[in-house]
């Protein structure tokens, strides 16, 4: 029996010791604006740009970033761009190469989590490790220390519009997995994570407590703050998007004004792309992304979800705000749960999609744009929640909706509603097969200045129907329990929305709705006597 015990405890002192020494093993290194690339990389001999940090680190490592700004010489290659103009040229301007009859210029960065081959470049080839399950590599700020990695310099022309690539990257991560980037504010460029190919994908990223902001690019290679890239065969998954600060993205002719942005479509705090939409249903597409947590603002839309994708897509306890709507959503299985949105008027749009090449295929139509799932949220100043073009099996509830300004009385085609069937691809003339009839809301707050404000909207062959909050019961079974208050002022009811406080004053007339409902539950009833019907 002590002969036992004895093996017991060595075991467990094995166990502990090798614990201990694989932690104590993980490598710190360190970066600064006035570092040297040939120094050691320590706290007193940091490196200057991130490369030398970046090729030594591996699985538990971790770059502490010192504060200061980063500036074009401290920048990285991070891969090359095509002057597809250069057609067959036998020379070069100085500081491009030649190769294969195009000139080539190296692009830079900051942080570059990829392989580089060094081709058509004047930089040589590196490599990069990946992080383990449950021991990341990281990269962060220093504790206590703000670096801020500026990319407004011109030396950072990322390519040769109109046909190279239209945005400036600040960092860059493909077909890498277990990397964790915090504590940077970012100015002037997104970060990107890309690629899957059948041999490797990206996963596990972790974006998280930066500031990224005014960044001005071209709607036309779908840009984002945060971007998430498809894959030629699969895509990045278990990507994670925490605590961030996300706003300021502009289109750049029109530079500084997230509102009224003609292309607004094409611009997103988060976007997403999926390969399937381009290269058909076998070899699957972007999966699992977890946006959490954020304050996102003053960009033309939150979320740009462009393909369709089965996801899923979870959009959780983050506070949105001065946008031009919430965003355009082809990706299915998103799950937008205790969300405060104000100050944003539009919803989500393109809730499915109607071009031919996913149309013809039952496979790609399932998912896209299919069963989302809206609860817990507080909207205020919103007008329309969803326009739906071929999505169906949407959930809605206990929500609190403040605002619904437009009235059926004088409506036309173009008046918003809390839901529409989109005049994109239009609905059945046949009221029992209206694509509406397949959307589920009830149990939701629904508090607007007008007893007749557009409930819903459908957009037929024949012309456009406009339905009260009782036709749109009565004829879609639309929100049986829901409560529905009239007040001139609907923003009275907060406790203070000129500052942004969105706690009802009396928590019983939203019961258990919206995204303070435990905390606004637990506190005192206080009677404002609205109008409830």
């Amino acid at each position: 029996m002590k002969r036992h015990a004895r093996k017991l405890i060595l075991s467990v002192l094995f166990l502990s010791f090798f614990c201990f020494t694989k932690n104590s093993e993980a490598a710190e290194y360190y970066v600064a604006p006035d570092g040297n690339d040939v120094a050691s990389g320590t706290i007193v001999e940091p490196f200057k740009t991130f490369l030398p940090a970046l090729t030594r680190a591996q699985a538990g490592d971790t770059i502490y970033a010192r504060g200061g700004t980063y500036d074009f010489d401290n920048a990285m290659v991070r891969g090359i761009a095509r002057d597809a103009s250069s057609a067959g040229a036998t020379s070069c301007p100085e500081g491009q190469k030649l190769t294969d009859g195009y000139c080539f210029k190296d692009a830079y960065g900051f942080i570059s989590i990829k392989d580089f081959s060094g081709w058509a470049s004047n930089h040589p080839a590196y490599s990069i490790a990946s992080g383990a399950e449950n021991n990341p590599i990281t990269v962060r700020n220093y504790p206590g220390e703000t670096p801020i990695l500026d990319l407004t310099d011109q030396r950072f022309d990322p390519g040769f519009p109109p046909n190279g690539e239209v945005f400036k990257r600040a960092v860059t991560v493909g077909l890498k997995a277990y990397w964790v980037i915090e504590g940077f504010e970012i100015m002037g460029g997104i970060v990107n994570v890309e690629g899957g190919t059948q041999s490797a994908q990206t996963h596990d990223i972790t974006i998280k407590n930066n500031n990224i902001h005014d960044i001005a690019c071209d709607g036309g290679d779908n840009p984002g703050i945060v971007r998430i890239d498809r894959g030629d065969w699969g895509g990045p998954y278990n990507i994670f998007i925490h605590g961030n600060k996300l706003h300021g993205i502009y289109d750049w002719e029109q530079p500084n004004q997230w509102d009224g942005v003609i292309d607004a479509q094409h611009f997103g705090a988060v976007t997403m792309l999926s390969r399937q939409s381009y290269l058909g249903f076998e070899g699957g597409g972007t999966g699992y992304i977890e946006i959490k947590n954020n304050e996102i603002y003053e960009v033309p839309q939150a979320f740009f979800f462009k393909n369709c994708t089965a996801g899923p897509v979870l959009i959780e306890n983050n506070i949105i705000h001065d946008c031009g709507s919430l965003g355009t959503i082809v990706a299915s299985n998103m799950h937008f749960v205790r969300n405060l949105s104000y100050n944003v008027d539009r919803g989500f749009r393109a809730m499915g999609n109607n071009s031919d090449g996913i149309m013809n295929d039952p496979r790609l139509v399932a998912i896209a744009g299919q069963n989302a799932t809206v609860e817990y949220n507080t909207f205020v100043g919103l007008d329309l929640l969803m326009s739906l073009w071929t999505g169906t099996g949407h959930t809605i509830r206990n929500n609190i909706f403040c605002g619904l300004n437009s009235r059926v009385q004088g409506a036309n085609w173009d008046t918003p509603a809390y839901i529409s069937k989109s005049e994109v691809y239009t609905d059945a003339e046949n009221v029992a097969e209206s694509l509406l009839q397949q959307v589920t809301s009830n149990n939701n707050c629904f508090i607007s200045p007008h007893s007749d404000f557009q409930f819903a909207s459908r957009y037929m062959p024949s012309g456009v129907e406009h339905y009260t909050y009782t036709q749109a019961r009565n004829i879609f079974g639309f929100d049986p329990d829901s409560l529905i208050i009239i007040r001139s002022d609907p923003q009275s009811i907060f406790v203070d929305a000129a500052q942004s406080n969105f706690h009802l004053q009396d928590p019983s007339i939203c019961p258990n709705m919206g995204y303070y409902a435990d905390l606004d539950m637990a506190a005192p009833a206080n009677p404002t006597g609205l109008n409830v019907s």
